[in-house]
């Protein structure tokens, strides 16, 4: 009896204190706390109620600012009640984790932006971002070109249990740019690597206002491929860059031909690129020269395609072994996060082939261990084809019909499987047969089978760091010529 006295005491103590929390006021600050969390509804500039909210990519989250005010005035965002903290995308729109609550009958200022950056603080003013120099290829299973959008919203809101609409413009600024020539053999401009050059990639935003400078030296951005718009064109690509003013004379475009012709571009007066601003550029190659015609300059507005990604809770939830089979993916879950959403993919297929074609002519400065987008870009600067690195070309060629994410891991995230692998052989190659995907195979783990899996890391000396299964147990890693033969897996980041 005693007992269950005290267990209904605690019960009613629990209660009280869980009442003061949520619902009433605190004493020591003299503030009356609601039981409603603040939530959000992002749209992004140019959508109109008929098309669909914007999702922003699961994982990724957006920083909030709130700051309280209970007149006219603006809230001091420098001094907010929340400082960059990060909101996630749910079925009940964005909130943030923990809840954030609303003050009874209270009014807040809010700055918001995308994608969120950690150690942010309440350096409201100085929010330091860079966009990607290579936005033709994937990081992560991201596209480089998305992740150097930067997007961000500015609002006030009463009280509410709706979620509040914040509309989400681009800060940076988006160049469109057509290419055709006058060659004799139609297409010349097809498959051509085109870069903007002498500007700088680096910027200081000042979200309180929504404001950005340009910081760093000028560096060359290789552009994007872009839907074909207009009729006469061959290629149209797409970058993302810093609003800032290049000036007369300076070398801003080059285009390399897949022929091996290079053209370039210097402009005739200043170029100003204005925050939130789309150019159209078209360019006419005739006997050797280009020639540029800048047309509209617009307001950055979306059409359709949104932030990539999809609400966080409706991801669905793996295990390590498990085959993913989802949007034309395919492969076997070898790591996973704590929630079971994201995580890595091995693919269920190899090939036998060579690193690079050529052992000494060309010397790709693929160092890293940790990095393998590093080690993509190093290649890419020797031969933007891959066609000398098929190995390589093996593992990005997956990447077609709208499928990104594909690539050739790093010595280190390579050595972690294999030492998963060794554990675990049995399973781990069952559970690829079992799949009964045409083309799957077992991963060679007899020394005497393969020369080794390639990684895309080189040593010091230039030669490729492989894995396999040791003579005297364990995981080794050997060191090959770079024209040597080996097997080679893609890995996928979901």
């Amino acid at each position: 009896m005693e007992i269950r006295i005290m267990k209904k005491i605690l019960l009613i103590f629990i209660g009280v204190i869980f009442s003061c929390l949520i619902g009433c006021k605190d004493d020591d600050k003299g503030i009356e706390w609601s039981a409603e969390p603040i939530r959000l509804s992002g749209q992004i500039l140019g959508m109109n109620e008929n098309e669909v909210q914007t999702r922003f990519r699961g994982g990724a989250g957006v920083g909030i600012y709130i700051a309280d005010t209970d007149d006219e005035s603006s809230g001091n965002l420098l001094n907010a009640r929340v400082s960059n903290k990060k909101f996630m995308q749910s079925a009940d729109g964005l909130v943030g984790d923990p809840l954030v609550y609303w003050k009874e009958k209270s009014r807040i200022e809010i700055a918001a932006y995308y994608p969120y950056l950690q150690g942010m603080g309440n350096i409201l003013n100085a929010c330091l971002f860079q966009i990607a120099e290579h936005q033709e290829v994937s990081v992560n299973g991201l596209s480089a070109y998305q992740e150097s959008d930067f997007l961000w919203a500015r609002g006030r809101a009463d009280f509410q249990i709706e979620p509040v609409s914040l509309e989400f413009k681009h800060l940076m600024s988006k160049v469109v740019i057509y290419l055709k020539s006058d060659a004799m053999v139609p297409g010349d401009m097809v498959g051509s690597e085109v870069s903007i050059l002498g500007m700088a990639t680096k910027a200081k935003i000042d979200l309180a206002e929504g404001m950005v400078v340009a910081e760093g030296e000028p560096v060359a951005v290789v552009t994007a491929e872009e839907n074909m718009q207009k009729d006469g064109f061959e290629i149209v690509v797409k970058a993302i860059v810093v609003p800032q003013i290049v000036k007369k004379g300076t070398t801003w475009l080059n285009i390399k031909t897949l022929g091996g012709y290079s053209y370039t571009y210097e402009l005739p007066e200043d170029w100003v690129f204005q925050s939130g601003k789309q150019v159209i550029v078209d360019v006419s190659v005739e006997s050797g020269e280009c020639h540029v015609t800048v047309g509209e300059i617009e307001d950055w507005i979306e059409r359709g395609d949104l932030v990539v990604g999809e609400a966080v809770e409706d991801l669905p939830v793996f295990e390590l072994y498990d085959f993913y089979n989802l949007n034309g993916v395919q492969g076997l879950v070898i790591a996973v996060d704590e929630t079971g959403k994201h995580g890595t993919l091995i693919s269920l297929d190899e090939t036998l082939t060579q690193w690079c074609t050529e052992s000494s002519l060309l010397i790709a400065e693929a160092y890293s261990g940790d990095d393998a987008q590093e080690n993509l870009n190093e290649i890419l600067k020797v031969d933007p084809t891959l066609e000398k690195f098929p190995a390589m070309k093996w593992c990005m060629d997956r990447n077609k019909d709208g499928i990104s994410g594909w690539y050739m891991p790093a010595l280190n995230e390579l050595k972690d499987f294999w030492n998963l692998l060794y554990e675990n052989t049995d399973v781990i190659n069952d559970k690829i047969i079992a799949t009964g995907v045409a083309g799957a195979t077992a991963i060679k783990t007899d020394y005497w089978d393969t020369n080794g899996y390639f990684s895309s890391t080189l040593s010091m000396a230039d030669k490729v760091r492989s894995l396999n299964f040791s003579l005297f147990g364990g995981v080794g890693v050997s060191l090959l010529t770079q024209d040597s033969w080996g097997d080679v897996r893609a890995f996928y980041k979901f």
